[in-house]
């Protein structure tokens, strides 16, 4: 694979170093570890369609296709999202951002670096390539520098300098750890020539990895200074977007990049992400839940930062997926998270609003609207309770399901797979357009006065 020379100052000096940096290959089910990168090359069939940044790669890749794919003609009917209702090409420009493409059709832009390499994914799923046959390769936007003597980012300007010596016999005679017991510092004095004392030990123990056996690495026995700073600073970006991210699942995604000789689980991973992230950053248990996150440590209301979440799922459900969204598509959408943390997430902010159903085989989580209800139910619920307060009838839960049940000849809840009360309340509640207005209370569906 081809290298990219990035040129980057030495804090040491005012000469200029180039960093030469292997570019990554993007992974689909991982979208977004390109947050925060640029493309460097995209071959697909062995066809070259790189471009500048990701835009230009989405156009490059829908041009080739329609001149090459017939399944390309259907992009101006379909979209290449699974259950998307908006066409791919678009006759007309959007009101948000957009690329016009040769033959005068636009495609729709308004997305960020994740969403974008997410439908080229799609793109490609769509006129049947393969995505084994596709290799588009990307690098960071920039590359934070680390100091030559390996000092910790977040203590870089107050940690004392170690001698060159002793970080080149720990690096590579000591592959396996150092303990920082009697014999190995003497015998380290005696391979280097210097006095391990006790500054020098602590200067080397807040600039090393310690693992909970005690056995201290150097880091770049564990990754080299790119992966560190891509997972420092994707780590960042989650924070930002999400204000809290799942610590699995962030090893996840960078455990084929680290020493699994060091790191050799996620606890492991989680020491090691504290001593390079954010020191603002803290890893604790979600409440109730247990599973393992980073959030700010000022930001104590992980459940505030999941109710947040819950609105973008729902809104990327409905937006992106016409209402259905398969658990595969959810967690490539929210890589930050398990599909076990989603599913909780779900569960407890938003268990009014999005079905968690099977879809020939496929676990799927499907939003109110998207439940196929007739286009008239708003008026069949009106003239139903309107029907039941003649007979002088209640709208309770059972009394007025029944009386849909029968009106439109299906058992409702049933038919239309609503598997609790609460969302068949919150769907009355939704459809309900007629006047007076009407809530719940006490299992009666009534009227309320403004």
């Amino acid at each position: 694979m081809a290298h990219t020379e990035i040129l980057i100052n030495d804090r040491n000096s005012n000469a200029q170093n180039l960093l030469t940096i292997t570019p990554l290959r993007v992974d689909f089910d991982r979208p977004g570890l390109c947050a925060g990168c640029d493309p460097v090359a995209c071959i697909v069939e062995g066809k070259d369609l790189s471009g500048k940044n990701w835009r230009d790669i989405l156009v490059n890749l829908t041009e080739h296709f329609i001149s090459n794919k017939p399944q390309a003609n259907e992009l101006y009917t379909k979209s290449v999202y699974p259950n998307g209702e908006r066409p791919f090409l678009l006759k007309d420009k959007p009101l948000l951002s957009a690329r016009q493409i040769s033959n005068g059709y636009w495609i729709y832009m308004n997305l960020g670096i994740k969403d974008l390499v997410f439908t080229i994914g799609k793109l490609c799923q769509f006129c049947d390539v393969n995505l084994s046959d596709i290799e588009i390769t990307y690098t960071p936007k920039s590359i934070r520098t680390f100091d030559e003597v390996f000092v910790v980012p977040s203590d870089i300007n107050n940690a004392q300098t170690i001698p060159e010596p002793v970080l080149s016999v720990l690096l590579n005679e000591y592959t396996n750890g150092f303990r920082f017991d009697s014999t190995s510092l003497r015998l380290l004095s005696r391979k280097t020539d210097f006095d391990i004392d006790e500054h020098m030990q602590s200067a080397l123990k807040q600039q090393m990895f310690s693992r909970d056996d005690d056995i201290y690495f150097l880091f770049d026995l564990i990754a080299s200074t790119e992966t560190r700073k891509e997972i420092v600073d994707f780590a960042d970006l989650l924070l930002a977007e999400y204000g809290c991210f799942e610590l699995p699942e962030l090893y996840r995604l960078y455990a084929d990049r680290l020493n699994r000789k060091i790191i050799i689980n996620a606890d492991n991973f989680e020491k090691f992400y504290e001593q390079i992230g954010n020191p603002n950053v803290r890893c604790v248990a979600a409440p109730y839940i247990g599973n393992k996150i980073a959030r700010f440590r000022k930001n104590a209301n992980v459940w505030r930062n999941f109710e947040a979440i819950a609105n973008k799922i729902i809104a990327v459900a409905s937006d992106e997926f016409a209402g259905v969204i398969s658990e595969d598509d959810l967690h490539a959408k929210f890589c930050a998270f398990s599909a076990d943390l989603l599913a909780k997430i779900i569960e407890r902010c938003a268990d009014d609003r999005l079905i968690h159903t099977e879809i020939n085989d496929i676990v799927c989580y499907q939003t109110l609207e998207a439940l196929g209800l007739p286009e008239n139910f708003s008026n069949t619920l009106s003239e139903t309770l309107e029907r039941l307060e003649e007979l002088n009838l209640s709208p309770t839960e059972d009394v007025l399901h029944t009386a849909l049940s029968l009106t439109l000849g299906v058992n409702f809840m049933a038919d239309y797979n609503l598997p609790t009360q609460k969302i068949y309340r919150r769907l009355i509640d939704i459809s309900y357009k007629g006047e007076p207005r009407r809530q719940w209370y006490g299992g009666v569906f009534m009227e309320v006065s403004i």
